[in-house]
Formats: C-alpha cells, sequence, structure tokens
C-alpha cells in the first residue's frame, strides 16, 4: 500500500484563559445585592452587584448646585465685563475697573470649569456603584458578601471572569524544530497579516490518545531564549463546549512536511 502520511513535531504546554478580568470596587461602601450565581455565563454589561449608591447620589446633587451657583455668578461677572468694556472703549471707565472685571470673569470661568469637573467626578463615582461585566464569560463565586465595606484603603476583588469560548496553549520551541516550522511556514509564521492562514497545531488532553483539537499558532516571543535555546510559542483553539479549561497540562503537535 501507498499513500501520503504526514510528518509531525510534538510538544507539551499547558492551556490559559483567552480572557480573564477581576472585578474590583472602584469606590468605597457596603456591598448592597449581587445579581449573579457562581458559575454562570455572564454578557459584557451585565449587572454583577451593587454598592449602596445613596452617598454618591448625594454627592452628585451637591456637585450639580454648586455647578448652578458658579453659573450664576459667570453669568454676572459676563454682564459686568461686557459692560466695563464699551465703556472702556468708550474712554467712560478707569483701567482698573475693566482688568478687575477682566479678573473676576476669568475667575468665574474657572469655578465653572471646575465645578463640571466636580459634576463628571461625582457621576463617575455613581456609575462606579454598579459594577457590570467588562467581558462575556464565566464568573467565579462571588468573594465577597453583601453587607460588608468594600473599597475602603484598596480597591476590593469581587470576583473574577474568564472567556473560554477560546483558549490558548503555551508550549516551547527548541531551535531544531523552529528551523523545521520555519522551512515549512515560512510566510506565515513571518507575517503580520491578520487574514494569513496560521500554521495548524492539533491539541490532546491528558486523558486523550488522539488529538482531536485543532487551532492555529497565533503568535511567538521574538527570539529565543539564550540560555535555554528555546522559544516560546502560543496557539489559540476554539472551545465550543468548554472541555478546555485554563491551566491543563496538554501534548500538542504540528505538521511539518507529507
Amino acid at each position: 500500500l501507498e499513500r501520503e502520511i504526514t510528518d509531525y513535531l510534538d510538544f507539551t504546554g499547558n492551556t490559559a484563559a483567552f480572557a480573564s478580568v477581576q472585578l474590583r470596587a472602584r469606590v468605597k461602601g457596603f456591598l448592597e445585592s449581587i445579581h449573579f450565581s457562581a458559575g454562570a455565563r455572564m454578557n459584557k454589561d451585565d449587572l454583577l452587584f451593587v454598592i449602596d449608591p445613596k452617598p454618591f447620589k448625594a454627592s452628585l446633587e451637591k456637585a450639580e448646585a454648586d455647578l448652578k451657583s458658579k453659573e450664576a455668578v459667570l453669568q454676572l461677572a459676563e454682564f459686568d465685563y461686557n459692560r466695563l468694556k464699551k465703556l472702556y472703549e468708550q474712554g467712560d471707565a478707569a483701567e482698573y475697573e475693566y482688568n478687575s472685571a477682566v479678573a473676576s470673569r476669568n475667575s468665574a470661568l474657572a469655578g465653572v470649569a471646575g465645578a463640571k469637573a466636580a459634576v463628571e467626578e461625582a457621576s463617575l463615582n455613581l456609575d462606579y456603584t454598579q459594577v457590570k461585566a467588562t467581558i462575556s464569560g464565566r464568573i467565579s463565586r462571588n468573594l465577597v458578601d453583601v453587607g460588608n465595606l468594600v473599597g475602603a484603603g484598596e480597591n476590593t476583588l469581587l470576583a473574577t471572569i474568564v472567556n473560554d469560548d477560546s483558549v490558548y496553549a503555551y508550549f516551547t520551541v527548541s531551535e531544531l524544530d523552529l528551523l523545521a516550522l520555519l522551512r515549512h511556514y515560512p510566510r506565515q509564521l513571518a507575517s503580520t497579516q491578520p487574514h494569513t492562514q496560521k500554521p495548524p497545531v492539533f491539541l490532546a488532553l491528558a486523558d486523550e490518545k488522539e488529538y482531536v483539537h485543532q487551532g492555529i499558532v497565533d503568535s511567538s516571543d521574538p527570539q529565543l531564549d539564550p540560555g535555554t535555546g528555546t522559544l516560546q510559542v502560543r496557539a489559540i483553539l476554539p472551545n465550543p463546549d468548554g472541555l478546555l479549561t485554563a491551566g491543563l497540562f496538554v501534548r500538542l503537535r504540528a505538521p511539518v512536511s507529507r
């Protein structure tokens, strides 16, 4: 029997999450409510935690009131400035009066700008009382229970979200294996274009004999480690059934010739 066969390079590696985000409290307050179950799959922008918003609502209302006061001062300063400007141009007002009006107007403008910044800051702090998912993925258990004070002195870790729709697999390649890959995939490995077809890679888990999971070589370090003569390479693999979990020991193989 005569048929075509494929030569492979074999590697060992570990899986890592495609994306992992630590959710932390960005403002100080008492945790008011939790809106998820441990291990649930969340979508981006889903509400997860609520920190007591009442103090931050009061701060925002105070900042808005201060802004209105500063705007009233600016309105009066603008009126005096325009009036004295005309009189000064006609020679009917002293220079120091005009300069005083200019200074008052500039001070009022600065006061309004500072008040607007305070309103924006207060609004942001109020928004931060709602902790939302920044990525889609599975969420861990809540690390803080309702009623606890969070954000006091540090940004308290509340939970972690992991996107496992795809996973990374990291493995090291020796110099000889790297040369074999470069000779077989010279354009694919060197290209930085997003639509370039990348070299395929096949993965098997610890309890699997066959390499049933297929992905592609995603990236690699820019140079070999001179101490070990190896290069770290990263592959990316789809994970539709969630079987590939971060931290697994895996075997990989890459075809290099037929």
